[in-house]
């Protein structure tokens, strides 16, 4: 599963792509009120590179890991009511910082005599800085696309892995290990 997740965070062309099937999501232009004029700001060409998977034995918890490139300003801010040539430069872009990772953690169920996995939660590392003082007079717009980002991952990617066909996909592909500890089927986990 961790080997074919791809997600892409960008205004226009949002999607998660797992075990060969996409999802195109919209993730939201946010209007604040600049010092003069209102400001857009979206998200743009964020790309995730790796993706791994692990098993946490204190919890029983499986954990997808995404990590995401940096290049650039991942948040882009612009000035619709700006002159033109001002109109990209008023409004200061964000940043993610540091260690750009999504921790999707997941459940084992029983499905179809096998086991398979469910979306609970999705966690962000990183930090979102706006360039400038304004970051100052606005840590509630850093706040709102930190959650946008977070609920859009974690939305999209409780829609595609808790779909009957991927939870299908996923207990074909656990039989083999199901039958390795001498199981005919697997009816809890």
């Amino acid at each position: 599963v961790s080997r074919t997740l791809k997600i892409t965070l960008d205004r226009d062309n949002a999607s998660i792509s797992l075990m060969g099937k996409t999802r195109k999501f919209k993730v939201p232009e946010k209007e604040v009120q600049g010092p003069a004029r209102k400001w857009k700001y979206f998200i743009k060409d964020v790309n995730s590179f790796k993706s791994w998977s692990t098993f946490e034995k204190t919890t029983n918890k499986f954990y997808l890991f995404v990590e995401f490139e940096g290049n650039g300003s991942e948040i882009k801010g612009t000035c619709p009511g700006c002159l033109k040539r001002f109109r990209d430069r008023r409004a200061p872009d964000f940043n993610w910082e540091g260690k750009r990772i999504a921790k999707i953690q997941l459940s084992p169920i029983a499905y179809e005599n096998s086991v398979a996995f469910e979306v609970d939660k999705v966690e962000l590392t990183g930090k979102f800085d706006l360039n400038g003082p304004a970051q100052y007079f606005l840590p509630s717009l850093v706040k709102f696309f930190e959650n946008k980002i977070k609920d859009g991952i974690e939305k999209q990617a409780r829609i595609i892995l808790n779909s009957s066909e991927n939870k299908k996909i996923m207990a074909e592909g656990m039989r083999g290990t199901v039958e390795l500890y001498g199981l005919r089927s697997v009816s809890t986990v």
